[in-house]
Parts: structure tokens; sequence; C-alpha cells
């Protein structure tokens, strides 16, 4: 997978299966080379309406400092919850990008599609 950024965003993914090198050349802008780790899951048929979840995670370090970031699922199952999420996220993400301590808490932002 090829990553594209232009001005510091992140601007498109682009799945290659042939001369990565090739497509490369052609792209402006800055372009990391992602190996695919794992795959897993079954093809479905695209949703009339995507379900994204909308997450905040993080620690509290005490003292009043939290540390956190936020990350979106683009699309879920539709018979998933946040519920089902957030046992996923707790004590296995990192709390955010700064510090490798686990998060403690994970959240839903907003109130979802739902």
């Amino acid at each position: 997978m090829l990553r594209q950024y232009i001005n510091g965003k992140w601007v498109n993914s682009i799945y290659v299966d042939g001369d990565i090198d090739a497509i490369k050349s052609l792209l402006e802008g800055k372009v990391e080379e992602w190996d695919k780790k794992a795959e897993t899951g079954k093809d479905a048929a695209l949703p009339a309406k995507l379900n994204p979840m909308k997450m905040s995670c993080g620690k509290k370090l005490g003292n009043g400092v939290t540390k956190s970031c936020s990350f979106t699922l683009r699309h879920i199952d539709p018979a998933k919850s946040d519920n089902d999420v957030r046992p996923l996220v707790e004590n296995h993400f990192t709390a955010n990008f700064q510090v490798d301590e686990k998060c403690d808490y994970a959240r839903l932002i907003g109130n979802g599609s739902k």
C-alpha cells in the first residue's frame, strides 16, 4: 500500500499489486510504502449508508493531566456498538502518540450514526 501526503496531509491510499516504484514515481508529495501485515474478514456488499464510529482513548496520568487521542473506524458492522470496541482498545492501544503507556479508557465521541 502507498500513502500519499501533500502539505503534511494524508490525501490518498493506493493498493498496488505490481510495480510499486513506477507508481511512486508518478505521485506528487511525500509517499510512504506500507507492507500488508494481515488480512481478515470477508467481502461484503457496499451498504447504503456507512456506519462510522469515532472514539477517544487515553490515560489519566494524575494531577489533572490526561494523554489522549482519537480515532475513527470508517464503517463497523451495524450489529456492533462502542461496547464491542471498548474492550479491544482499553489496555491495548497506547494512550497517545507521545507516550508508550496503554490507555485506561475509551469513549464514544458524539452519538455515532445510529
